[in-house]
């Protein structure tokens, strides 16, 4: 906690002084503040990372730099995404994805089709998803781009993950992983450790929804130690929740306990409360497991107060539904009516809002797929005039003009060049053109040179 909070101040330290700069600023001194100010925001204020990207763009209107174009539209692409208008992503995405066709700049088309890529997915436009991400892996691949490989891969596995084909998730996340072990072995990136340990939790929740239980507690194992050697404190609780999961489907009910119970002093010491929740969660599903009814209300009614306090209504539901079924079993009737009650109650709402998210997302959709039907059309008329004049530049360059007064003998009819040389005509017209000569007689002068031969009939 006390690591969050002071990057947390360096970063109010350093963006007051980048604004106390901007305040002052002008021309690229601002836009280079502006972009400073919206990457260090990346993370922590989306909106904010919006205006200053937009404010930039206007300006580089007047000091041009499409390469830095193209990364502003990118980062406003993510931050779009990242407060959930995914319509905004999108167009974003696009945008980027035209100039960076117009600049030929490999790489930051394969990131637009990413970026893209992740747009979709969040529209649950699987095909679609899975396309740009193809898409990318293939540029990413020509460019030999080991990142970019890396990260395309985990997205695809993301996909697969999500369309429950676990299998193919399996397949990519361990393309990943042999990607991140060898940057690990070569010393090249300070981050695959990291990488290491967070796929390693990706390939873990594969094998749990395969049972391979013992697979995925190994993995989950391997992904603690490398979190608690890096100090990452996220990557602890997380890897410990995991190895508690794998634990309780193993039947190993005690031993998952502890885990959970180790994750619920970290998730409390970072005031992750969500995780906190689906912790508490966890130490009582457990604990039913033991046949320690009581211990599990407990424990679900501390979830189910946490849940309604931080409004996470799909937990707060799994509480309800929870401690439902645990008074069934202990055959309080009521109570365990109340609480089915009340879980069916919260159910309505929550499929209502769904239904109304999922028609906003159709609409979304049905709006995006029509506008960028129209941009590719637009895009194929731009590349192929483009095109057209690069062939018509092409031909002009082939071409070369003669023009002005030509010094001429009246006589043997040689032509003077620039340098005053006196040429035979065939021979100038060669150097100034693209004419070539070949020779043959006219009629008068066949008639005048060779009087013997007959005309031809």
């Amino acid at each position: 906690m006390g690591k969050h909070s002071d990057n947390n101040s360096e970063e109010k330290v350093t963006r007051a002084a980048l604004e106390k700069k901007l305040a002052m600023a002008s021309g690229e001194e601002r836009i280079s503040i502006l972009y400073n100010l919206e990457d260090l925001l990346q993370s922590s204020n989306p909106a904010k990372v919006i205006e200053y990207c937009q404010e930039c763009l206007n300006l580089l209107e007047s000091f041009p730099d499409r390469d830095l174009e193209s990364i502003l539209l990118g980062d406003i692409c993510w931050a779009y995404q990242n407060i959930g208008k995914y319509e905004e992503a999108l167009e974003s995405g696009f945008k980027r994805l035209y100039l960076a066709h117009a600049i030929n700049n490999k790489k930051e088309i394969a990131s637009s089709y990413s970026r893209i890529g992740i747009a979709y997915w969040r529209l649950a436009c699987y095909d679609d998803a899975l396309d740009y991400q193809f898409k990318a892996l293939v540029l990413f691949k020509e460019l030999g781009n080991r990142n970019g490989i890396a990260g395309t891969n985990t997205n695809i596995g993301i996909l697969y993950f999500d369309l429950e084909n676990y299998d193919k998730a399996l397949e990519y996340y361990n393309k990943v992983f042999d990607i991140y072990r060898e940057e690990y072995k070569e010393g090249t990136s300070l981050d695959s450790k990291i990488n290491i340990g967070n796929v390693l939790n990706n390939i873990g929740a594969v094998h749990e929804q395969l049972k391979n239980y013992e697979k995925a507690l190994n993995c989950h194992r391997e992904s603690l130690e490398i979190s608690e050697e890096l100090g990452d404190r996220q990557g602890i609780s997380q890897s410990i929740i995991n190895i508690g999961i794998s634990l309780e489907s193993l039947g190993k009910h005690q031993q998952a306990l502890e885990h959970f119970f180790r994750a619920l002093e970290i998730t409390r010491e970072m005031k992750d409360h969500k995780t906190e929740v689906e912790t508490l969660i966890n130490i009582a599903i457990s604990n039913v497991s033991l046949n320690k009814f009581d211990i599990a209300i407990e424990y679900l009614k501390k979830s189910e107060g946490i849940a309604r306090r931080i409004n996470a209504k799909y937990v707060l539901c799994e509480s309800l539904e929870l401690l439902s079924t645990t008074y069934q079993e202990i055959s309080d009737l009521d109570k365990a009516l109340d609480y089915f009650r009340q879980c069916r109650t919260l159910e309505k709402e929550i499929f209502s809002e769904d239904n109304k998210k999922k028609m906003m997302e159709l609409e979304i959709r049905h709006h995006v797929k029509s506008k960028m039907k129209e941009a590719e059309i637009t895009q194929q008329k731009n590349i192929e005039l483009a095109e057209a004049n690069r062939e018509l530049r092409k031909a002009l360059n082939e071409v070369k003009t003669l023009s002005g007064l030509l010094p001429i003998c009246a006589s043997c009819k040689k032509i003077r060049d620039d340098h005053g040389y006196w040429k035979q005509i065939e021979s100038y017209f060669s150097e100034h053109s693209e004419v070539h000569f070949s020779h043959g007689l006219c009629p008068q002068c066949i008639k005048k040179l060779y009087p013997e031969l007959k005309e031809q009939g």
